[in-house]
This record gives C-alpha cells, structure tokens and sequence, in this order.
C-alpha cells in the first residue's frame, strides 16, 4: 500500500494509473481501515479526481505545484518601506527582528 497511498493526520491521498488500479486500491485501504476498527465519513471522501488539494499543494496527473492561493500571498506581500525592529510572520512562528547589537 506505501506505493499508492500517503498518509497524514486523518487524510489518506491514492495515486492510481487506470481506474480500474484506483478501484482496487481504494478497497484495499477501506479494507485496512475496516480491519483497524476505524471508519470514514463518506461525505468527506474524493474519489477518482484527476488533480486534489493536499496539503497546500495541487497534486495529480503527475504534478506537484503549490495552491494559487498561497503563491498569490507571497507574490503580493508588502515590500517593506523602511529598515529598523519589525515583526515577521514566518511558518506559524512570529518573530522580532531588529538591527545587528
């Protein structure tokens, strides 16, 4: 199963060449989850998309590119105007930079 599924937290992404190969996996997984005593919520599950929304990227049809929405973040983010102490939103983590001592 490693070589067409990934998994992370709660999602499970498949990576099939035909549909009929997708079929076949995607009841080798709920198999798995059945046996494991875990469940899924229909409502919630993709099936046979030819491109996802994963984990901040776009992925399929052989692809990885990160979603518009963030590039377009970062394209437009303000250029700063001046130098001097400033807080920088980095990765989930604010930091305070400021002037060499």
């Amino acid at each position: 199963m490693e070589s067409f599924a990934m998994v992370y937290i709660d999602d499970i992404c498949l990576f099939s060449q035909t549909w009929e190969d997708h079929v076949s996996q995607v009841r080798q997984v709920l198999d798995q989850l059945q046996e494991a005593g875990l469940t899924v919520k229909a409502e919630k599950c993709k099936v046979g998309m030819a491109e996802v929304s994963y984990l901040g990227h776009r992925v399929g049809s052989g692809c990885l590119k990160p979603e518009p929405a963030k590039v377009e973040v970062i394209r437009d983010w303000p250029t700063p105007q001046k130098a001097g102490p400033s807080l920088y939103w980095g990765g989930g983590v604010l930091l305070k930079i400021r002037a060499p001592l």
